[in-house]
C-alpha cells in the first residue's frame, strides 16, 4: 500500500511533463507505474481499494497520452489484469467489464491513422523504413491487438455490438478514419473469435452487420478499404461456416484485385485466405478469377508476395474442381500468363541492366510452384500443352544468362517441377530436354543442371526401353564432370552431391551399372567438408554394396583399404 501511494504521488510529476510534451519522462513513468501494477494485478482485481482504483485511472490516462510509445507502456497491465479478472466474482467483474469497456473506447482513439499518406496498412515496419511516421504507426498496431483481444475476451457478447453501434454513430459524420480505426479493432480479435467455432450467434449477427456496412460503403480514402479487406481476409474461418455471406465478400474482394494500386493492397492475402477457408463457396467462381488473372494489369501490379498469394489461392480452387475438364482449362490458363510475364522478364534483364533481375527469379519461382503444386495434387499431367510452351522460353532463359547461377538455378527449378509434375505425358520431349541440359552442363559447369537430370531419370528410369539412353546419358555426364573436379574436390562440392544423386537414382533402375572413375571419386570425396555432398556418396556405396553386381564387387576389393577409414572418418563427421 505504502508503495502504491508512493507511485500515485508521482502522478502529478507525470501531468507536468505531459504539459510540457516531455514524452521521454511520460514513458518512463507510465513504464514504472504499469510494471508494478502487472506485478500486482491480483491484488487490484481482488481487494481493489481506492489506491488500486487510481493507480488503474492513471494508467488509462497514460492509455490517452498522445505518443503512443508512452500509451503503449501500459499494454502489458491491461493484458494480465484482464487474464486476473477471470478469476474473480461475477459482482467485481462486471465493474472490470466498465473499466474494459472505456479502455475500448481509448484503444479504438489510439489506433486512428493520423497520416495521409497513402501506405500499406498491412505492410511490416522495414517496408517503409525510411518514413518514421508510418513505422511508428505500424509497430504501435502490430502489439495493440493483445489489448484488443483482452477486450473482447472480457466483453464477449457486447464487443462486436459496440462495434457496430460506433460505425452506426458516425455514418453521418462520415469520418474514414474513424471507421478505419473499428475495423481494425474487428480485425484485431479475428483469431480469439474464431478460436473455438461455432461463433456465438450475437457475436456473429454484430459481425454480419459490420461486415454489410463496410461492403455498402461508397468509395472512400485507400487506408480504409485496406484495413476493411484485411478485415474480410480474417474472418475467413467465419464466412466458411456462413456461405450467404461469401458471395458478396469474395465479389468484393476481387473488385479491389482488379483495382490499381493503392486499392488492391491486402486484397491478395484476403484473396488467398478466403479460397483456402471457403473453397466450395467460391470454385464456382474460377472463370471470373482466371479473367481477372490473365488481364494484362493485374499481375504486374501486384508485389511479389502478392502475387504469390494470388497463385496459392487460384491453385486451391483449381485442385477442389470436381470436373477435371474444367480443371485442365483452369490449370493451363493459370500457367498461361505466368509464362508470359517470364519471356517478358527475360526479355527485359537482356535487354537493360537496369530491370531487377530479381522479377525474373520470383515469375519462375511462381511457374515452379503452380506445377510443383498440381502435379502433387495428381493433376499434373492436365499441364503437358503449358509445358510444351515453356520450353523455348527455359532454353532461352538459359541460353542468355549462362553465367548467372541464381538464374540459372531457377529456371532448372521450373524443369524439375515441369518433369516430375507431367511426367509419362512429356516423353516425347524428353531426349530434346535432355540434350539441352547436357549442353548447358558443358558450358557452364553448376550443379542445377544434373539435379534436372536426376528428376528425368526420376521419372523415366522405370520405361525399359530408355535404360541404354540412360545409360549413356551417365557417361555423358561423368565425361563431363570428371575434368571439372581435377580442379579441385573442396571447390565443386555441389557438382560432387548432385552427381551422386543422380548416379543413386540410375542405380535404381540399372543396378548392374558401375564406372570406376565414380567409385574412385566416392572415395575421395569422404573427406569433404559438405554433409549433403558426404551422404549422396554414402548413399551410393550403400547401393552398391547390396548389389549383387560383380564390378561394384570388385570395386569394393581394389579400394578396400582406403574406403574402410574413409568411411569411418565420414560417419564420425556425420
Amino acid at each position: 500500500r505504502v508503495l502504491t501511494q508512493a507511485l500515485l504521488s508521482l502522478r502529478d510529476l507525470y501531468t507536468a511533463a505531459l504539459s510540457r510534451n516531455d514524452a521521454d519522462i511520460c514513458s518512463g513513468l507510465a513504464g514504472l507505474v504499469a510494471s508494478f501494477a502487472a506485478e500486482n494485478s491480483e491484488l487490484i482485481a481482488i481487494t481493489g481499494g481506492a489506491e488500486g482504483q487510481a493507480l488503474v485511472a492513471f494508467l488509462l490516462d497514460c492509455m490517452r497520452n498522445p505518443n503512443r510509445d508512452v500509451a503503449a507502456e501500459s499494454f502489458d497491465f491491461w493484458v494480465q489484469l484482464e487474464k486476473t479478472v477471470h478469476t474473480v466474482p461475477q459482482g467485481q467483474k462486471d465493474a472490470f467489464k466498465l473499466l474494459y469497456r472505456t479502455l475500448l473506447g481509448t484503444l479504438i482513439e489510439r489506433v486512428v491513422c493520423d497520416i495521409d499518406e497513402v501506405f500499406d496498412a498491412g505492410a511490416k515496419e522495414d517496408e517503409y523504413e525510411d518514413n518514421e511516421e508510418i513505422i511508428a504507426f505500424l509497430e504501435y498496431r502490430s502489439i495493440a491487438p493483445e489489448v484488443f483481444q483482452s477486450c473482447y475476451r472480457l466483453l464477449p457478447e457486447d464487443y462486436m455490438r459496440i462495434l457496430y453501434e460506433a460505425l452506426a454513430a458516425n455514418q453521418q459524420a462520415a469520418n474514414w478514419r474513424i471507421d478505419e480505426a473499428i475495423l481494425f479493432a474487428v480485425t484485431a480479435v479475428a483469431p480469439s473469435v474464431q478460436r473455438r467455432p461455432p461463433v456465438p450467434v450475437v457475436v456473429g449477427q454484430s459481425l454480419s452487420q459490420i461486415f454489410a456496412y463496410f461492403l455498402q460503403t461508397p468509395p472512400r480514402h485507400a487506408t480504409y478499404h485496406q484495413t476493411g479487406v484485411a478485415m474480410l481476409g480474417a474472418y475467413s474461418k467465419w464466412l466458411n461456416a456462413n456461405p450467404e455471406i461469401v458471395a458478396p465478400v469474395f465479389k468484393y474482394t476481387l473488385v479491389c484485385l482488379s483495382a490499381p494500386a493503392p486499392r488492391h493492397y491486402c486484397a491478395a492475402r484476403t484473396f488467398c485466405q478466403i479460397c483456402t477457408e471457403c473453397t466450395p463457396a467460391v470454385r464456382g467462381h474460377i472463370e471470373e478469377v482466371l479473367q481477372i488473372w490473365s488481364s494484362s494489369g493485374t499481375f504486374r501490379d501486384l508485389s511479389h508476395y502478392d502475387r504469390e498469394k494470388v497463385v496459392e489461392g487460384i491453385i486451391v480452387i483449381i485442385l477442389s474442381l470436381p470436373d477435371v475438364s474444367i480443371l485442365t482449362i483452369a490449370a493451363n490458363a493459370l500457367a498461361g500468363p505466368l509464362i508470359n510475364c517470364l519471356a517478358a522478364s527475360a526479355v527485359a534483364v537482356k535487354a537493360s541492366s537496369s530491370t531487377p533481375v530479381e522479377t525474373l527469379i520470383h515469375d519462375a519461382k511462381l511457374l515452379t510452384t503452380v506445377f510443383g503444386r498440381i502435379g502433387a495434387g495428381g493433376y499434373g499431367e492436365v499441364m503437358i500443352a503449358t509445358a510444351k510452351n515453356c520450353w523455348a522460353t527455359l532454353e532461352s532463359i538459359l541460353a542468355d544468362n549462362a553465367a548467372n547461377e541464381d538464374i540459372v538455378k531457377t529456371v532448372c527449378d521450373v524443369y524439375i517441377a515441369v518433369i516430375l509434375a507431367v511426367k509419362f505425358e512429356m516423353a516425347e520431349q524428353l531426349s530434346s530436354v535432355v540434350t539441352i541440359i547436357m549442353r548447358f552442363y558443358a558450358q557452364s559447369h553448376f550443379a542445377s543442371y544434373l539435379s534436372v537430370l536426376a528428376a528425368a531419370v526420376q521419372t523415366f528410369g522405370t520405361k525399359q526401353e530408355l535404360a541404354g539412353a540412360f545409360e549413356s546419358l551417365a557417361n555423358s555426364v561423368s565425361e563431363v564432370t570428371f575434368p571439372i573436379l581435377q580442379q579441385g574436390l573442396d571447390a565443386h562440392t555441389d557438382i560432387i552431391g548432385a552427381f551422386f544423386e543422380l548416379t543413386n537414382q540410375l542405380l535404381t533402375f540399372l543396378p548392374n551399372f558401375t564406372n570406376e572413375n565414380a567409385f574412385a571419386l566416392a572415395v575421395a570425396s569422404m573427406s569433404l567438408p559438405g554433409r549433403d555432398a558426404v551422404k549422396s556418396v554414402l548413399t551410393y556405396l550403400g547401393r552398391l554394396a547390396i548389389s549383387t553386381n560383380q564390378n561394384a564387387q570388385m570395386l569394393f576389393f581394389k579400394y578396400g583399404g582406403q574406403l574402410l577409414p574413409a568411411i569411418f572418418n565420414a560417419c564420425i563427421k556425420l
